[in-house]
This record gives structure tokens, sequence and C-alpha cells, in this order.
């Protein structure tokens, strides 16, 4: 069964009109952005120094639990 075409060109004006609306929104920085990462840059920091104090012969072995995490 064809679709209108009434209907098919408003379907496809609503889909280019979404599109704009949000390239726009992106653009203005108004868009909500997922996270490049999970944890943020502080969190990164106190992590690789942990990794870095950590000895493995430490009790339960520390820094192996590190080195998996990361």
């Amino acid at each position: 069964m064809d679709m209108d075409p009434a209907l098919r060109l408003l379907m496809f004006s609503r889909q280019t009109k979404y599109k704009r609306h949000i390239a726009e929104l992106k653009a203005k920085g108004a868009y909500p952005q997922a996270p490049k990462r999970c944890i943020s840059g502080e969190g990164y920091t106190l992590l690789c120094e942990s990794l870095a104090k950590g000895k493995p012969a430490e009790d339960g072995a520390f820094a192996w639990q590190l080195v998996a995490c990361v």
C-alpha cells in the first residue's frame, strides 16, 4: 500500500525541521551532550596517583585491583 504523497511530504518536512532544530541547538551549545568519559579529570588524576603509589606487596594486592579497574 502506497503512502499518500501529502502525508509523505508532511512527514519529510517534520523530520527535516526536527533535524534542523537539533543542529541549531548543538551549534548554540544548548543541546545536552554526553560526557566523553565517565570519570572527571580530578577523579582520573587521583586514580593515576593512587596507582603510582600502590605496591603489589600491600595486603589485598591493592595495586593489582587498580590496574584491573583501569
